[in-house]
């Protein structure tokens, strides 16, 4: 994982295989004991950090029925949903608090 120092905590970051939403949630708590990234926690390690794009990506944000916020950038637009049993990449994020 690359480690990310932001004002208020550190943020772990990396980028897995493209798996569909079960796996990819499984692939960062085994490799990591790590969660899916929150669009969040994605955009501080990508647009402000510049850990770079890894392609369409899973959050933990779920959007419906199945169905998951993934995101591919920095912008409104790159910001979609995806059913669970595709397959994009898996972004896992620990993050701790700074006291």
């Amino acid at each position: 994982m690359v480690q990310i120092e932001l004002p208020l905590s550190t943020l772990c970051f990396d980028v897995g295989p493209a798996l569909t939403w079960d796996m990819a949630d499984e692939y960062c708590f085994g490799q990591h004991r790590a969660s899916l990234c929150t669009l969040t926690q994605y955009r501080m390690a990508v647009c402000r950090a510049g850990a770079g794009a890894p392609g369409r990506a899973w959050t933990s944000t779920p959007t419906g029925s199945g169905a998951f916020a993934t995101v591919s950038g920095c912008t409104a637009e790159m910001v979609s949903e995806g059913f669970y049993q595709l397959q994009f990449q898996a972004a896992c994020c620990a993050e701790w608090p700074r006291y």
